[in-house]
């Protein structure tokens, strides 16, 4: 059905600080709900919900896109420990297949094949591990969000959850009550709300149809009691339009500051133990071979290689990034699977 207000009208009238002057020219809050086909009995039965939908949008806030299980993947390969073990491994692997006898060639490739498996493996359990607790908080988000609001539709009142709110209908606003989307007061008895975290009003604002009607998402109900009809939700609300601005990357927190900057200490202790370790074997590998009086040729080189994958490995070992992953990981699993 064709509606008697645009989405452009209704953000326009919405938009801080609103616009009592253009409520007054749509005839009120009366004459809005009639533009909105829909009045102080809510939407009618009949209410062609998919098109309300579509031409107002619905309840929810964009979520920032997830990464994929291959982005995450490609992302633990990027590691530089884990690059620079690659390289040494795949060294190893060249030198074994082609120096030394017959018989260490046929077995020379196994140490360099090894170490790329081990790579690949700590890599897909990494990034599984990343994906699934990037699932984990999704789910827990979506249900800390979940909450049934009362709302009057085809005059009977009714439990609809806040994600299924529509521009036009009508809700029940009692103390203590968060506003689900933006709105205007059709009814108030003495309702009240505290819009400091919208507007910065440290006062509690009186909310009535003839005087200040205006409600915006966020905000919460701090007397009394009234009704409201939806004019804009989800991403259309002034707070959806706050939240889009500031939509910056998750914040690390303290607990996961601290576990980071332990971890990050431990990797250089074992970075100072792997120089010392590489720096005593790389001398032993070099005095095998002036004392022996071969010279030097190029199968001489395995026995270098074998130094740096020693001492990388010995990185890779010492240093526990996934020590703060796991903690994340727990108290994630840890919490209630629902709102309590």
């Amino acid at each position: 059905m064709p509606f008697g207000v645009q989405l452009e009208t209704l953000t326009d009238l919405m938009n801080l600080p609103p616009k009592r002057e253009t409520l007054d020219a749509m005839g009120g809050p009366e004459g809005l709900m009639r533009s909105l086909g829909t009045g102080p009995s809510g939407l009618p039965a009949g209410d062609n919900k998919k098109e309300r939908i579509e031409a107002f949008g619905e309840n929810v806030f964009p979520q920032p896109p997830s990464k994929t299980f291959f982005e995450l993947f490609v992302e633990a390969l990027s590691d530089r420990t884990l690059i620079i073990l690659c390289i040494a491994a795949v060294v190893s692997l060249v030198l074994g297949v082609t120096t030394g006898d017959a018989q260490e060639r046929k077995t020379g490739w196994i140490e360099g094949a090894a170490i790329l498996v081990s790579v690949l493996i700590v890599s897909l359990v990494t990034s599984g591990n990343d994906y699934s607790k990037e699932k984990q908080f999704r789910r827990l988000n979506a249900a800390g969000q979940a909450k049934d609001l009362t709302v009057i539709r085809d005059d009977k009142t009714v439990q609809v959850p806040n994600t299924q709110i529509l521009v036009g209908d009508v809700l029940k606003l009692e103390t203590g009550d968060i506003l689900p989307a933006d709105g205007i007061c059709i009814f108030s008895n003495n309702l009240k709300c505290n819009e400091a975290s919208m507007t910065g009003e440290s006062d509690d604002l009186k909310k009535e149809p003839t005087g200040d009607p205006f409600l915006f998402c966020g905000c919460r109900c701090v007397d009394g009691n009234g009704q409201m009809v939806v004019t804009a939700v989800g991403a259309h609300s002034q707070w959806g339009n706050i939240k889009a601005m500031l939509q910056t990357p998750r914040e690390e927190t303290e607990l996961q500051k601290k576990l980071s900057d332990v971890a990050e200490k431990i990797g250089r202790l074992g970075l100072v133990t792997a120089v010392i370790t590489f720096s005593i074997l790389a001398a032993q590998w070099a005095y095998t071979i002036v004392k022996s009086g071969r010279g030097f040729n190029l199968t001489e080189m395995r026995g270098l290689v074998d130094c740096v994958i020693i001492a990388v490995t010995i990185i890779v070992v010492a240093v526990p990034e996934g020590l703060p992953l796991a903690v994340t990981i727990a108290l994630a699993y840890s919490l209630p699977s629902g709102p309590t």
